[in-house]
């Protein structure tokens, strides 16, 4: 009877540890969520500024972030908007010896209007903008100022502008957790540099990318789109009909009869698993012009798989699913009130004992 009123107290303590532990994975709320530089709401998109650093530092480059927020059904547009719509456009005024880059773009979707192919957002998306002080810096506040205008459409299209300033001071520039987070994000969104090696051929008619990749990484796939940055380059609204072969994965779409010749290409090649995440990698491409180009037929188009998992995969992934399961703090008080099941169970007999641990 002490054995078992011992085991009983040590269990209890067991879930009280068990509860405690759980409470540190319990994330606190925030007392203040970041706050924007500036904002402007206009009637169908809001755009606010935000800074990394909360101050500024000689020579260290500070980054910013224009989030875009369209309202609910409306949409705004990617660096190449496609078919129709308008690019945002940035002019800024900043002090003497300041320079800033071009914004970096988050993946772009595909959004089709009617017979046309848009790239776009339909949800709030940051563009990051790297902003150069000089490496001399007087201590005193300094103005920024952005003038910018944009479209955003649903069934129309409305332009939109802000005209928006802010100020920053000088000094080693901290970073808070909720800024970290937002940038963390923002560059997650980003394209990232690609690990193959890749060529393009383009005739009057048609255009093929083709990206060295591995039958492996091919395999991982369910979707390969490639969103030109290049103006012109191709048929937006044409099908990219995806093959693969010795030389890796080929997407090849028509072209309009108008498109220009050109010697290179920039794009992004993005990637989407069975899972549906999608991963996006900047290609900037030569160009070999090849007259015998023609856009493959659809029905020799290579079917995605995606990721697939033998009989065997599935079964060990479950079972270390189910063991990181139990370790994780939350299941700790479970365990301890089965652990006290048991013990019940014990003064019942043997098999309700043994149903029981199989239950763990």
């Amino acid at each position: 009877m002490r054995l078992v009123m011992r085991v009983q107290a040590t269990l209890f303590a067991m879930a009280i540890l068990g509860l405690s532990l759980a409470s540190l994975f319990v994330p606190l709320d925030r007392a203040m969520a970041a706050q924007p530089l500036a904002e402007i709401s206009n009637p169908n998109s809001r755009l606010e500024i935000y800074a990394e650093r909360t101050t500024v530092a000689a020579g260290q480059p500070l980054w910013l972030s224009l989030r875009f927020i369209p309202a609910q059904g409306w949409h705004t547009y990617w660096q190449n908007y496609g078919d129709s719509g308008k690019a945002p456009t940035f002019d800024w005024t900043l002090p003497a010896g300041w320079t800033v880059e071009s914004p970096l773009y988050p993946l772009p979707h595909r959004i089709p209007v009617g017979p046309l192919m848009n790239y776009g957002y339909e949800a709030p998306q940051d563009l990051l903008v790297r902003v150069m002080p000089p490496a001399d810096l007087p201590d005193q506040a300094f103005d920024l100022a952005l003038s910018a205008e944009w479209l955003v459409c649903e069934e129309v299209c409305i332009p939109e502008f802000a005209d928006l300033s802010f100020k920053m001071i000088p000094g080693k520039g901290s970073v808070t957790p909720d800024m970290a987070e937002l940038f963390a994000k923002a560059r997650a969104a980003l394209p990232h540099d690609a690990p193959w090696q890749a060529s393009a051929r383009m005739s009057q008619d048609a255009f093929a990318v083709t990206i060295a990749m591995s039958p492996d990484d091919v395999s991982m796939a369910s979707d390969a789109y490639f969103f030109p940055v290049t103006s012109g380059l191709i048929d937006y609204a044409g099908t990219q009909i995806a093959t693969s072969g010795p030389d890796g994965l080929t997407l090849s779409v028509a072209r309009s009869g108008h498109a220009p010749s050109m010697d290179s290409a920039a794009g992004v090649l993005i990637l989407t698993n069975a899972a549906g995440q999608r991963e996006g990698f900047a290609l900037d491409v030569p160009i070999v012009m090849d007259r015998s180009l023609s856009v493959p037929d659809p029905a020799d188009a290579k079917e995605f798989s995606g990721l697939e998992l033998g009989l065997g995969q599935a079964i060990l992934f479950a079972l270390l699913g189910g063991m990181v399961l139990n370790l994780m703090p939350c299941v700790f008080p479970v365990l301890s009130l089965k652990a006290f099941s048991l013990i019940k169970a014990h003064g019942e007999g043997n098999v309700a004992a043994r149903r029981d641990g199989l239950a763990i």
